[in-house]
């Protein structure tokens, strides 16, 4: 069983932001309130928001709080890829959003992942919504991206030149010398 708050002396345990069972709750009186489904599972607030299952760690700190949401997905088509699409498909999503929103590539999933501070319960439920819609953005992104790489990689025409050099294999030492880099 995971310990689920530090023991925080008397006074301290009134702030918001040093009492993470405090956030928890106020967390998850929200998105009951908004009628979604929540549990506290590990020490995170596992939530389910239209139809993807997503979950909320806290970290509370001296002056400000922080939390980190956190998606995964799991496609099929994704999985398939190879490693290099998998790269750009990450690269493409965490440049158009600046890394407020980081994707992280692995072997079968890509996992999504936003974290904001806060100082009181007010600012932390509006970050929350915040990066919550920005989120569901950039999942939308990445699957369109999944989809639209796993087709173009499937069509049997995709035979495609890696950019680089070419050297002949068969070459004499005078034409060796002149010879830096030919395109084949």
């Amino acid at each position: 069983m995971a310990i689920l708050s530090r023991v925080r002396g008397f006074w301290s345990s009134f702030s918001f932001v040093k009492n993470v069972k405090k956030m928890r709750s106020a967390l998850m009186d929200y998105l009951r309130g908004e009628g979604v489904k929540c549990e506290v599972k590990d020490g995170a607030v596992l939530f389910n928001y239209e139809g993807e299952e997503f979950a909320a760690s806290f970290v509370d700190g001296e002056e400000c709080a922080g939390c980190l949401v956190t998606r995964s997905i799991e496609k099929e088509e994704y999985s398939s890829l190879p490693s290099t699409e998998k790269a750009f498909i990450v690269d493409a999503v965490n440049g158009r959003y600046e890394h407020y929103i980081k994707v992280c590539a692995y072997k079968n999933s890509v996992d999504v992942l936003s974290g904001f501070y806060f100082t009181s319960e007010r600012m932390m439920l509006r970050l929350f919504v915040k990066h919550l819609e920005q989120m569901q953005e950039c999942i939308d992104d990445v699957e369109r991206l999944i989809g639209r790489r796993a087709a173009e990689c499937c069509k049997p025409s995709n035979a495609q030149r890696r950019i680089g050099f070419y050297i002949p294999e068969e070459t004499s030492e005078g034409e060796e010398a002149k010879i830096s880099a030919k395109k084949g």
